[in-house]
């Protein structure tokens, strides 16, 4: 017959998602933000097999185009554009699926370290709840397309419990069986990983850390055949890492080019934002929690601001000392090492933008692993300090007021996710609170402007914008969004000519995505007839005026839409010559597809076989190296020299002759 304490223990497992999903079912209206769109808006696109390989191939969302995250989405497809609850739904379920994945691996690695009793299973629980509930990561399950980085730690937990189930067969001398469970579960796991966010490769270097740490006296006994396999699949791929960042080294300068600050001034500042991510994971605040933080000062020097240096001194102290206590403090050491590592990638010097909550998916498993050590330690071993005795210790006297203080931060920390879900879940709301907190934020701008808009209140989303604009000339993406919703406003005219009395404002602004969703409405609102003081003349100027800007030659994915907005004016005034020229152009900047099939299917409809044949040498030799990719564009290439061989014909067939007179 079950004990009290294990039906309790069960109990409490079984409603642990149950009350994850309370926490975050206010959430539920957060919508769509602008993010969603450029990544998932081929979902518009998929009606069946072709085209939904076509959507999960598309090189979209990061140098290797998350594919496996991509094919998530499709199990949200008809929801795409008129039901985002659906997709949130979707991350929230696969939320509560990795804090169950997280407390296995928790309590097998307890198993690993030798405690096998009941406080083991109740630490493994304590480290799934506090992270599930953590509210620094309610916008990377609240925003849609933040599925990826939740995906990307789905795979890694996977590795994770492969990895360890290897060990336990090592342990049990079965070695031919640990040794190919551990090589598949870091080779698929780091895999599937990496093909839904790139940063899925960190996993054998965190697989390094946890067994430099939790389970150093694990791995010791297993010999040089360990050591030998752990340099092939940890240690290798982490080198890979490092290698990978050392190689961007000479080419930072034109890399940061698009961005208001230098790859310098964002090494400086990484240091302040991931110890303010640290302190917001050990004690959480709603007021400094919220999506869009891109307004956070810039470090310019070591002692600009001054806690630049204290922050780079405290870092290398907190590495330094978990490097040096690891024998000693195991937990302390997993807890800075984890971290730090899981920061490794975004938060150094690859050219991402400066703070993103979501960045702490992964890495916030290290200090609630700590908290929950710390808060447990009398009954449980995994928070002593050598981590020596293999056995629970027996109670001692005012051993639950660990366990009692847990639960009341376990309940503070719930308390705070759930205000921040509920926050975000009312999407004007929430959109009024974040830009009031970060005035000088253009993503909480655009934020406001979006929720306006969603809502038919053209006037004040158009009005936001046309504030940020003002105040910051320099940024041409807020520019151009602000025209486009001048269009709604009246003011259109007037910010046309405040470019062109200051055209400087356009040929050196700073360049970014959200110029192309801009140029793309606004061309099509023009072609509505719909934005008076906006002509078809200014939409050219304008457009030509951005592929002078000098950060064009980096800025590729602007100068792509650039000239696909001209085209699609162009040829809506059938102005052949003027749209090919741009639609080459655009081909030019970016290989995509349907640039490759307009290519052709625009000589076509011109009656210009001969050029349509040409374009199609060209869209050959372009092909891509995926072989999915390559079979959707050659697909496409086949059945467009099928079209050109059947129109040729039908124009060079006799005219049938009329029936004879009787």
């Amino acid at each position: 017959m079950l004990r009290p304490a294990f039906l309790l223990l069960a109990a409490a497992v079984c409603l642990l998602p149950v009350l994850g999903y309370q926490l975050y079912a206010p959430g539920l209206g957060s919508g769509f933000f602008f993010d969603d769109y450029p990544n998932l808006s081929g979902l518009a696109h998929v009606s069946d097999l072709h085209s939904a390989i076509a959507f999960i191939t598309e090189p979209k969302g990061g140098p290797l185009g998350r594919p496996v995250a991509l094919a998530s989405f499709l199990l949200n497809t008809p929801s795409w554009e008129v039901a985002p609850a659906d997709f949130i739904h979707t991350n929230i379920c696969l939320h509560l699926l990795n804090a169950l994945l997280l407390m296995w691996c928790a309590l097998r690695v307890q198993r690993l370290r030798g405690d096998t009793g009941l406080r083991a299973h109740w630490l493994a629980l304590a480290v799934a709840a506090l992270w599930m509930a953590q509210p620094l990561l309610v916008s990377t399950n609240l925003m849609i397309v933040q599925r990826m980085t939740t995906l990307a730690l789905t795979f890694s937990l996977l590795g994770t419990l492969g990895y360890l189930k290897g060990l336990e067969l090592l342990a049990a001398r079965r070695v031919r069986a640990g040794y190919a469970t551990l090589s598949a579960s870091v080779v698929l796991g780091t895999v599937l990983a990496v093909f839904s966010k790139e940063n899925g490769a960190l996993l054998p270097l965190l697989l390094l850390v946890l067994q430099a740490t939790l389970l150093q006296r694990t791995v010791a006994p297993l010999g040089a055949a360990y050591k030998k396999w752990t340099l092939v699949f940890l240690g290798l791929p982490a080198l890979c890492i490092l290698g990978y960042i050392l190689k961007l080294l000479p080419n930072l300068a034109g890399a940061y080019s698009t961005r208001d600050f230098t790859w310098q001034e964002r090494v400086l500042t990484e240091p302040r934002i991931v110890l303010r991510y640290l302190s917001l994971l050990l004690m959480p605040r709603r007021a400094l929690i919220g999506p869009f933080q891109d307004d956070f000062p810039v470090s310019t020097g070591l002692l600009q601001p001054a806690t630049t240096l204290a922050a780079l001194l405290l870092i290398a102290g907190l590495i330094a000392s978990a490097l040096w206590l690891r024998r000693r403090a195991p937990v302390y050491a997993f807890a800075v090492l984890w971290f730090f590592a899981g920061h490794l990638l975004e938060s150094t010097i690859i050219p991402l933008e400066l703070y993103f909550e979501h960045r702490n998916y992964l890495p916030a498993i290290g200090p609630v692993v700590a908290i929950a050590a710390l808060a447990l330690r009398r009954s449980s071993t995994v928070g002593s300090a050598a981590g020596a005795s293999a056995q629970p210790a027996p109670a001692r006297r005012g051993g639950l007021l660990g366990p009692a203080l847990l639960v009341v931060y376990g309940a503070l920390v719930a308390t705070v996710c759930h205000a921040v879900a509920a926050v975000q879940g009312d999407k004007l709301t929430s959109a009024m609170v974040w830009h009031q907190e970060h005035p000088e934020s253009v993503r909480a701008t655009e934020n406001l402007a979006l929720a306006y808009a969603m809502m038919g209140n053209y006037h004040a989303a158009g009005e936001a914008m046309a504030r940020f604009a003002d105040a910051h000339p320099q940024d041409l993406g807020v520019g151009m969004q602000a025209l486009q919703l001048s269009c709604f406003t009246g003011q259109a005219g007037a910010r046309i000519a405040q470019y062109k009395a200051h055209p400087e404002r356009i040929t050196t602004g700073r360049l970014n995505g959200i110029i192309c969703d801009a140029l793309d409405k606004t061309a099509k609102i023009i072609m509505q007839d719909a934005c008076p003081g906006l002509s078809r003349a200014d939409f050219y100027w304008l457009g030509n005026e951005i592929l002078k800007n000098k950060h064009i030659a980096t800025g590729r994915e602007v100068g792509y839409c650039a000239n696909d907005a001209l085209a699609m004016l162009y040829f809506d005034e059938r102005d052949f010559a003027a749209t090919m020229q741009h639609v080459e152009a655009a081909f030019s900047y970016r290989t995509y597809l349907p640039v490759a099939e307009r290519l052709v299917e625009i000589p076509i409809s011109a009656g210009r076989f001969d050029l349509a044949r040409q374009n199609l040498e060209l869209m050959r030799a372009k092909t891509p190296k995926n072989i999915f990719q390559a079979k959707i564009w050659n697909d496409s290439i086949t059945a467009h020299e099928k079209l050109i061989d059947r129109l040729e014909k039908s124009a060079h067939a006799p005219a049938s002759q009329p029936a004879s007179q009787p």
